[in-house]
């Protein structure tokens, strides 16, 4: 099956080159590579542009204003011809296997997405191993990042990324829960990373407990048969003991 990497620059510039090279020594190269300049105002199109010409499989879109993240995925797999589809921030990164761990994984025709570690780096160090796949516990929170591979049938299916959750955030989360409603199955890969960058001023998905409320309400309101009301209510108890733990620490 072939495979296309969508990477999604927004004032990104100074990162480009480094997402683009991990993706360049995967043990299985992908096919293609999909830079979406999403309206940046630093050199980010120039740094794309030379990159495409360094390498022959990289298309290159530029749309101004930004339209965010969801927008910006979305008219990159638009553009894509791949049957495999990984979106990829351009401040991160992929371990190098990524491709060849998880496209094998999706030889399995029962599986509609699969998704990896996460090695944090930058501001946080820390590791984060994905979880077995349980779509009950995904309806409560998500565990499933942005850049897990997914097959373009899911796309199609769902109409992709939805762009009135950009100012919310976890547009992706509403990605996943989409496609479970639509009868996918996601499985973790434990023998490859997400090389996730987090940077010192947080990120747009810092969010306060009162943001993620308002996602999780809306996510049930468009998924009422993925998301219950007693999953709302579990989020609801998990994040009331998480606080309470570090007041009293």
């Amino acid at each position: 099956m072939t495979i296309t990497v969508v990477i999604r620059s927004h004032d990104y510039g100074r990162f480009v080159e480094d997402a683009v090279r991990s993706v360049a020594a995967q043990t299985r190269p992908a096919d293609e590579i999909v830079i979406v300049d999403d309206g940046s105002s630093d050199d980010t199109l120039e740094i794309a542009m030379k990159l495409s010409l360094d390498h022959g499989n990289i298309t290159v879109l530029t749309r101004q204003p930004a339209r965010g993240p969801a927008a910006s995925f979305n008219d990159g797999v638009s553009a894509a011809a791949g049957e495999l589809i990984v979106a990829l921030d351009a401040d991160d990164r992929l371990s190098p296997t990524y491709l060849e761990d998880l496209a094998r994984a999706l030889t399995d025709p029962a599986i509609g997405f699969a998704y990896a570690d996460e090695h944090m780096f930058g501001s946080v160090d820390r590791v984060r191993v994905a979880p077995r796949w349980d779509a009950r516990e995904i309806a409560r929170e998500n565990y499933v990042n942005v850049s897990a591979m997914f097959r373009r049938e899911v796309f199609d299916r769902t109409g992709g990324f939805r762009p009135d959750l950009d100012d919310l955030g976890l547009e992706d989360w509403e990605f996943w829960l989409h496609a479970v409603a639509k009868g996918f199955v996601g499985t973790p890969v434990n023998t490859c990373w997400l090389e996730y960058r987090r940077h010192p001023a947080g990120s747009r998905n810092s969010m306060t407990r009162v943001d993620v409320l308002r996602v999780h309400r809306k996510v049930r309101t468009l998924h009422p048969d993925a998301v219950r009301r007693r999953d709302l209510a579990a989020w609801v108890i998990r994040s009331l003991v998480r606080n309470a733990r570090r007041v009293t620490r």
